[in-house]
């Protein structure tokens, strides 16, 4: 029987704000951030050139021109009366002191960064970061209720516009279209599927499908996966860099060892937190927004299954997985160490059938959670 995340919608104002096309694309390229600074600094520039004209013709009003007299050897021009001088560079000196100042630690700040994430213990960390982000954005299940039956659709609703990967979804506005028109709606695909162009997106249940004009924007697709609402993305990169680590052409198992600390670390995070489907309700209590969620079975697998795979030459990564999945066995309730006992014998049975030595069996299968000490 299916886990249910059964939530009631959050508060106005704390509703997670939606991805848009646009808000993704600037932050995918690489031209908008410098530009915006440049029109920004010469934004800063003009208006603190118009306040030192603002400085100077105070002066002047108050008849002080023995002060201006000292400001003139700040001015870029050759003027010595201080009567004719217009705008001195007061304002904008002391801003070109701040600006270089910020520029150096600006560029320390960008090479120490670039320098941490060329250690892939820093991406592994930064992948983990993201992951647990995810998970607590998603919503608090309450406790006690029971999943709605949905029955049979009554209307889908087909998706429009490029063919991508499903990044986001608008959940506050599609619960206000399914409430203002008193139906149901399930996403179809989770997030993080490929969806094409004219398959199901939404099935409707309870009543016709809403307008097509009251369901634009509420889907976000784009080229690539992202950490916004996609639970699985984490351990998907994180499985894929321990998949490079055991690769022969790297053969790091330390790396594949540092990855699987944090598929650990993750997993045991939603080990008893109700999963496969997150319920959204209106004001009212009503359910209006049913959203897949990968399962615990899946998340298990998506974490272990490949890792495993290529596990079985390397010691210190058995003994990590091993360790690993003891773990998880003792935090995870009854119901859901099925698929932990399945990996786990499917590893001692790998390395039973790959390793001949019986005292090398006995060692690769010997729990540890640092792999090899």
């Amino acid at each position: 029987m299916s886990d249910w995340m059964v939530t009631r919608s959050p508060s106005p104002g704390r509703r997670p704000r939606a991805l848009s096309p646009l808000r993704e694309h600037l932050r995918d390229t690489f031209w908008f951030a410098p530009t915006a600074a440049m029109l920004s600094v010469f934004v800063v520039w003009v208006v603190a050139q118009a306040l030192d004209t603002v400085i100077v013709d105070s002066l002047k009003e108050d008849g002080d021109y023995e002060t201006l007299d000292e400001l003139l050897l700040t001015a870029f021009d050759n003027t010595d009366d201080p009567r004719s001088v217009t705008s001195v560079p007061l304002v904008q000196s002391v801003l070109t002191l701040c600006m270089v100042a910020l520029s150096l630690f600006l560029f320390v700040l960008y090479v120490n960064t670039t320098l941490r994430l060329m250690r892939i213990s820093h991406v592994i960390a930064r992948i983990a970061t993201e992951s647990f982000r995810v998970a607590a954005s998603m919503p608090v299940p309450v406790v006690g209720e029971d999943a709605p039956r949905l029955g049979p659709p009554t209307a889908w609703v087909p998706h429009e516009g490029r063919a991508g990967v499903l990044r986001d979804v608008h959940i506050a506005r599609l619960v206000r279209v399914a409430r203002k028109h008193g139906v149901l709606l399930r996403l179809i695909p989770r997030i993080g599927d490929f969806v094409v162009p004219g398959t199901p997106v939404l099935a409707v249940h309870g009543g016709p499908a809403p307008p097509r004009r009251t369901l634009r924007y509420t889907v976000s697709v784009g080229v690539e996966r992202t950490y916004h609402q996609d639970l699985g993305f984490g351990l998907r990169q994180l499985s894929d860099i321990a998949l490079r680590a055991l690769s022969p052409a790297i053969n790091d198992p330390t790396t594949a060892v540092q990855a699987l600390d944090r598929v650990v670390q993750f997993l045991a995070s939603l080990s008893r937190r109700p999963l496969d489907a997150a319920l959204h309700r209106d004001r009212g209590g009503a359910v209006r927004l049913v959203q897949p969620v990968p399962g615990w079975t899946e998340l298990v697998d998506l974490g272990f299954t490949e890792v495993r795979a290529n596990a079985v030459g390397s010691p210190q990564v058995s003994r990590r997985m091993l360790a690993g999945l003891d773990d998880l066995l003792l935090l995870a309730p009854p119901e859901r160490r099925e698929p932990l006992l399945r990996h786990r014998e499917l590893l001692r049975q790998a390395v039973d059938e790959t390793v001949p030595a019986p005292s090398d069996r006995a060692f690769a299968l010997r729990p540890d959670r640092q792999g090899i000490g």
